[in-house]
C-alpha cells in the first residue's frame, strides 16, 4: 500500500510538472494532486530561498555631511583565503 501511494503522488508530481493544467488528465486524484502542488511549491521556496540573495545591496548609502571628508570602504572577498 505504501508503495502504491508513493507511485501516486509520483504520478501527480509527474503531472505538476509536466502539464499547465493537471487537473484535466485522466486518472486524477485530488486529495494526491493537491499534497503534490504544496510540496513543489516548498521545493520552489527553498531553491530560491537558497540561491536569491538576501538583500539586494550589501551596505547601506553612504552620508553626504557638508564639512566632513569622503570616507572609502573596502569591500573584499575572501571566499576560499585561509586568515589569521
Amino acid at each position: 500500500m505504501t508503495w502504491a501511494s508513493m507511485l501516486l503522488f509520483l504520478y501527480h508530481m509527474i503531472l505538476i510538472k509536466k502539464y499547465q493544467n493537471p487537473e484535466e488528465k485522466w486518472f486524477v486524484i485530488d486529495p494526491f494532486l493537491e499534497s503534490a502542488k504544496l510540496v513543489d511549491w516548498a521545493i520552489y521556496d527553498l531553491r530560491i530561498l537558497f540561491t536569491k540573495p538576501g538583500m539586494t545591496k550589501m551596505l547601506p548609502d553612504q552620508l553626504k555631511m557638508p564639512g566632513q571628508p569622503t570616507v572609502k570602504t573596502l569591500v573584499m572577498n575572501l571566499n576560499g583565503t585561509l586568515v589569521h
